[in-house]
């Protein structure tokens, strides 16, 4: 009875890590957690919380909103250079 129990947990973490990952590869081409849900059907909030698991469980990186802040702060440093 323990052993079934394990074996489904891992099989849902497995599932978990699996989403992650195609919800990061959609969020990285589409680039809003909006539109990531949109394509999905998933609400952005949703979206978030999937790729703060992943990033959680070192599956993925994500940054969440400071990512486009860190862009622009780079993009701009390196124009006034």
């Amino acid at each position: 009875m323990l052993a079934a129990k394990e074996a489904r947990s891992r099989k849902a973490q497995a599932r978990k890590r699996k989403r992650a990952i195609e919800v990061n590869k959609i969020y990285k081409r589409v680039g809003s957690l909006a539109k990531t849900g949109m394509v999905l059907g998933l609400t952005r909030e949703r979206i978030r919380q999937i790729l703060n698991y992943g990033c959680r469980n070192k599956i993925i990186i994500y940054l969440g909103a400071h990512s486009k802040q860190i862009t622009t702060l780079f993009a701009k440093t390196d124009k006034a250079e």
